[in-house]
């Protein structure tokens, strides 16, 4: 099955018109641009997944939108405006996680207006489930679905009378048909959960439905419109054609009839095009849907086309060096090159460059406090790309497969990220006299390990993989902070929010032992339905299932149950066990006893804030006496102050300036200095701010009232609980870091991004 859908908020109907592209099939075509090729533009590195843009000088076609995608076209300046249709290749997380926070950019821009996405049948269920937090996040796409078996839709290929479906999309610029392959029914249990108050260990006990799940995977074989040849003019005055607008209307391919009734067509007095090469994009999962692609009839005609110029392989790693694949390239493709992205061939580089070289001079302060960022490349690109065959290229971000003009045809390689020497860059800071005399200043060398550090396996950690408001920038990432109780095999942990790209931040930060983290994840607070916080959700939910079989426990709003369980019914399964957090507004609710079990908590209780409909913070104290609030979005909240009263730790939003309270007001935040006075009255030991607007994509405007408590959280930042005082001492030393770091050009990323 094949999708095709123009979406308005939940108005879904049939047109009289099988597939829209034949809309205006015989209206005038414009010559094809000048300028048109495809950048890799998500690879698999763990914060980027497959994603590839077909660019020209008028229009832009994605195919995949994966978590990290917007970020990346930020950071790398790849406009996103011009982008009119979504191909996707299938219907899961890894391909379709970033679709949501990009509509939401795009719609403040005005920019989504008549954006069409094509992808299996249940897309329609996806979108529509993201109503639950997008509210008016697609109301700017138009309405027109369209679903059709393809075996049911054959139209005759004249050329060799062959039954082809019609394509997906044919305009000025190309013309693209999907083919779809499914791999086995996956028979999994949708996740669900029925309130069983008598079992408090269930936690909203989860019960299996079994569901069968078909892995479409959808390729695509795309051909660009051919080249008008050269106009001949003197050719058109030999057949009678005055000069004027029947020349034009010639040059444009129009059919011109004289007034004696003759007809000249533009092939009499043109020379011949110039014919569009092809490119395909495979998506093939498995060896079933690799059986079926090998005996497509459309596939196989293209392939051995002259003009098939390149195929991009979304393919693991296993089946593409199979000696079945190989042979199959040689014997279908001729010499159309290859690019292959998976996590194995494509090169692991480090995506985020600016946070990169940030964190590399953060590091110099304090390493364990700042930990460098973890690569986990086992050999450079050149290395890599000596283990495949000739015509193979590794799929590396921002690779570009040139089609025009002729004189740049073929692959370039200019635009590949740069890896940073982070370890040079830290030692350049060190060395720096300015550093050196903040430190001295503030009577500050960098921590030494405590002496009980290595025995000390109950120790409690804070990370922060993300600090920053509303969408990802090229500095932060969006909300997400991640609690570890010890460090040893027995750690549990649980995370408090979770935006897009979470699982690519706690990847950098913890590198080889990202595996023994997710599988100690046993519980997940989301303060809100407001996308930034959740977004990253369900990749971190399947990474985890790969480690630890066992249901997560989530705790948020109602809404957000209901996005998980319609996702999972259109989409994939994902285990979890939900638990409302209105249910947990006072001590000694049903519940706690789960969470004295699993998190060793003796309170863990949820508070209404003032932000949005079923928003929460957070309160809870553990068992050896130490109390952690956490704010999520609000503003000052009475009712969380009195809560959070004495506790040792209070992370709180502080998104906006001092100046801009009325702003914050309006959208329900906090100014810095309001934070810090609901620290003061929460009476706690140490106050950490997060959540900053994108007006400060590098470092906050600090308060007046900001006290020797108070200190400023930074993506990828690991802070000990028995050392949160130290990290308020090391604030001048960041501000330095920051301040030194000079872009003129972040006040402009966003708006180059959707211009």
């Amino acid at each position: 099955m094949f999708l095709l859908i123009r979406l308005q908020p939940w108005l879904f109907s049939r047109s009289s018109c099988r597939f829209c592209s034949y809309r205006g099939r015989f209206r005038t075509k414009m010559n094809p641009p000048s300028r048109i090729y495809l950048q890799i533009v998500g690879s698999a590195t763990g914060d980027s997944f497959p994603s590839i843009m077909l660019i020209s000088d008028r229009q832009r076609y994605l195919f995949n939108c994966g978590e990290g995608l917007q970020r990346f076209c930020t950071e790398h300046r790849v406009r996103l405006a011009k982008i009119k249709h979504v191909f996707f290749t299938r219907l899961i997380w890894e391909r379709l996680g970033g679709l949501p926070g990009l509509g939401l950019t795009l719609r403040e821009s005005g920019a989504s207006e008549g954006i069409t996405l094509h992808g299996p049948q249940p897309l329609t269920r996806f979108v529509q489930a993201t109503r639950h937090f997008l509210y008016k996040g697609v109301a700017h796409y138009k309405n027109e679905e369209f679903m059709e078996d393809l075996d049911k839709s054959l139209s005759n290929d004249d050329d060799r009378g062959i039954l082809f479906p019609p394509p997906c999309l044919e305009d000025d610029i190309v013309t693209l048909w999907p083919i779809v392959t499914d791999g086995l029914k996956l028979t999994a249990a949708a996740t669900t959960d029925d309130d069983d108050e008598d079992d408090e260990k269930s936690v909203r006990k989860t019960t299996s439905k079994r569901k069968q799940y078909t892995d479409y995977a959808i390729s695509y074989i795309g051909k660009l419109a051919d080249v008008r040849g050269k106009f001949l003019p003197n050719k058109a005055k030999a057949l009678g054609v005055p000069m004027g607008p029947a020349f034009s209307r010639l040059t444009k391919g129009e059919t011109v009839t004289l007034n004696d009734g003759t007809q000249v067509n533009p092939s009499d007095c043109m020379e011949q095009p110039s014919p569009g090469p092809t490119f395909f994009i495979i998506e093939c999962p498995s060896e079933n849907h690799w059986s079926q692609l090998v005996s497509n009839k459309m596939l196989i005609r293209y392939a051995k086309e002259k003009n098939a110029t390149v195929a991009v392989h979304i393919t693991p790693h296993s089946l593409f060096s199979s000696s079945q694949y190989q042979e199959w390239l040689v014997a279908s493709f001729g010499s159309c090159q290859h690019i292959v992205i998976n996590e194995q061939t494509s090169p692991q580089r480090l995506v985020y460059l600016r946070q990169s070289q940030i964190q590399a001079r953060l590091h110099a302060i304090d390493p364990n406090v700042f930990p460098l960022p973890a690569t986990t490349a086992e050999a450079t690109a050149a290395e890599q790309q000596l283990l495949l065959p000739q015509n193979v290229t590794a799929g590396d971000l921002s690779l570009k497969f040139h089609f025009r003009p002729d004189k740049l045809k073929g692959f370039d390689t200019s635009d590949l990220l740069a890896h940073p020497n982070l370890k040079d860059i830290c030692e350049e800071m060190k060395k720096r006299p300015d550093m050196k005399l903040c430190l001295d200043q503030i009577n500050l060398t960098p921590r030494q390990p405590h002496d009980d550090d290595n025995d000390d396996d109950n120790d409690v950690e804070i990370t922060f993989s993300g600090t920053a408001s509303s969408v990802p920038s090229k500095y932060r990432n969006v909300s997400g902070i991640l609690l570890r109780l010890g460090s040893d095999d027995s750690c549990t942990s649980m995370m408090m929010d979770c935006g897009e790209g979470t699982y690519g931040q706690l990847l950098r930060t913890f590198g080889d032992e990202i595996k023994r983290v997710l599988a100690s994840i046993c519980c997940i607070f989301i303060s809100h339905i407001h996308a930034d916080h959740h977004l990253g959700l369900i990749q971190i939910l399947m990474e985890r299932e790969k480690v630890n079989p066992h249901p997560v426990v989530i705790v948020g709003p109602l809404h957000l149950r209901s996005w998980l369980v319609e996702y999972v019914e259109a989409c994939h399964p994902v285990p979890f066990k939900f638990l409302y957090s209105g249910d947990m507004l006072h001590s000694g609710h049903k519940y706690e006893k789960t969470f004295a079990g699993m998190l060793g908590m003796k309170e863990f209780i949820c508070v209404p804030v003032i932000h949005c409909r079923d928003a929460f913070g957070i309160v809870f104290q553990h068992r050896d006496d130490w109390k952690m609030v956490y704010s999520g979005d609000t503003r000052p909240c009475p009712a969380l102050v009195k809560a959070g009263a004495n506790a040792t730790v209070v992370i709180h939003e502080a998104t906006h300036e001092d100046e801009l309270q009325q702003e914050a007001i309006n959208k329900n935040h906090c100014t810095m200095s309001e934070a810090i006075q609901c620290g003061i009255d929460m009476n706690t030991k140490m106050l950490i701010l997060t959540h900053f607007s994108l007006r400060y994509p590098k470092f906050p405007v600090i308060s007046k009232s900001f006290t020797s408590k108070t200190a400023l959280a930074y993506d990828l930042m690991k802070l000990k609980l028995k050392d949160v005082d130290y990290i308020a001492r090391l604030v001048p030393a960041i501000e330095l870091v920051f301040k030194e770091e000079q872009d003129d050009q972040e006040d402009k990323s966003m708006t180059m991004l959707t211009n």
